[in-house]
């Protein structure tokens, strides 16, 4: 007898079943540039698996998000990534017409909430078949609690909220752009209408909506809509405490991360913690408007403390970057008969990779420090350092090129190293117009 033929669609659609969703796209983008017609049957089970779960994380938009890991290491309530394709199985199994025909009506365009009704009705059916204990859900619900005991019941409380959470998260941009009185009356009218459903809702209401702000520190502007702006001694002991305690502990943590900035990672790393300070920075300001903060309350000295740290340090960066440049550029001391000693740039040797690596990335931190030296407090101390750094590299330029001028210069290439590293540092000092005159002023001596 011949060897069983392999079911090959069948091996790929277990395969597919099974990927992340961040494979499936990236194999449907594949396929769409071979339009060969042997991989035909593949490219239609692709889309088919695509667009099945666009529609999944439609209907099932509120607890989506809750299922997979946050990229910014942000804390957030998290059911295990198993959950959500478990849960979309079981509703298409539980009452396939009735998904077909919610699915049917998708545009899963987001703004369209022409089917949020149909979705919503999927959600309830779910939440019916779990509070009664449907055999159908029984093994989501065995999956959900091996996962984390509990996790079920606490599965079930999400869902429940889902045509709240659904309403608020398609309001949730326009609030987060402009709080105005009119939607802050809006919040806490959707917020009493969770604690409607339960007394503890408004925590897993604002996880929800967490989930979906790229910026988790912009959940303060909820809060202090739901508690009208309330005091750090109130909330500090109310059930919304655990959201504050959160950008607090994500503020410390970026402090911490500033703290530890290592200028050997070269340009790149000088903007990653640039780029950590200005988020910090804004942290801190959503804090202090959203909450009516006490000097001396809970939450207001941490915060205090947390601003004088980030300025001390980011000054402490500034204030090093003038002698940083000048360990990269090196002088040295010429004695000429007649005449006092003076320093100049040393070109006897090449320039030496982990100064410069290190000089740039403390250039790299100074120059996108510009759009945050006013909100963080150390507007003077960056102009003072750039004034010393901008004299540095004028001085060093001046000098190399009196030298070519002169015919003073052992070895051109040394010098035209050293130039194009000047450049480069001028460019972020300055700008890319005044490191190309020096660019220029180089190739004529």
């Amino acid at each position: 007898m011949g060897a069983p033929k392999i079911d090959r669609l069948g091996v790929v659609g277990a395969l597919l079943e099974s990927a992340p969703d961040s494979v499936v796209r990236d194999l449907d983008m594949a396929l769409r540039a071979d339009t060969s017609a042997a991989l035909a049957p593949v490219r239609a089970m692709v889309r088919a698996e695509l667009t099945d779960r666009l529609a999944r994380d439609v209907v099932l938009e509120p607890i989506a998000l809750l299922c997979a890991p946050r990229t910014d290491g942000f804390k957030q309530t998290q059911f295990p990534a198993g959950a959500l394709p478990r849960t979309w199985r079981t509703l298409k199994a539980m009452d396939s017409e009735m998904v077909a025909v919610a699915v049917s009506s998708l545009t899963l365009v987001k703004e369209d909430d022409s089917s949020a009704l149909a979705c919503d009705d999927l959600c309830r059916t779910l939440v019916t078949a779990m509070k009664e204990g449907d055999p159908a859900v029984q093994g989501l619900m065995r999956y959900l609690e091996e996962s984390q005991p509990g996790a079920a019941a606490q599965f079930l409380s999400y869902l429940e909220l889902a045509p709240l959470a659904r309403t608020a998260i398609k309001r949730l941009p326009i609030w987060l752009r402009s709080m105005t009185e009119e939607h802050a009356a809006t919040v806490r009218l959707l917020f009493r209408d969770a604690d409607a459903i339960s007394s503890d809702a408004s925590p897993r209401l604002l996880e929800m909506l967490l989930a979906h702000m790229s910026e988790p520190w912009r959940l303060m502007r909820i809060i202090s809509a739901v508690t009208h702006r309330a005091g750090d001694r109130y909330l500090s002991s109310s059930e919304l405490s655990e959201f504050c305690e959160r950008v607090l502990g994500d503020i410390e943590r970026r402090v911490n991360l500033v703290r530890s900035f290592d200028p050997d990672g070269g340009a790149e790393a000088g903007h990653a913690a640039a780029a950590i300070v200005a988020q910090t920075i804004s942290e801190i300001l959503e804090f202090e408007e959203s909450l009516e903060l006490n000097k001396q309350g809970p939450w207001g000295q941490r915060i205090g403390q947390a601003r004088r740290s980030l300025s001390g340090l980011t000054e402490g960066l500034l204030k090093k970057t003038p002698k940083v440049v000048g360990d990269a550029l090196p002088l040295h001391q010429v004695r000429i008969k007649g005449a006092s000693p003076r320093m100049e740039p040393r070109l006897d040797q090449d320039p030496d990779p982990r100064m410069v690596r290190r000089a740039m990335a403390s250039l790299a931190f100074f120059e996108r420090c510009r759009a945050t030296a006013s909100q963080g407090g150390y507007g003077s101390v960056r102009t003072k350092a750039g004034e010393e750094i901008i004299h540095r590299l004028d001085s060093y330029i001046e000098d190399i090129l009196a030298m070519a001028h002169g015919g003073e210069l052992e070895s051109r290439d040394q010098a035209r190293a050293f130039l194009e590293i000047a450049a480069e540092m001028t460019a972020l000092a300055q700008d890319e117009k005044s490191a190309q005159i020096v660019r220029r002023r180089a190739a004529a001596a």
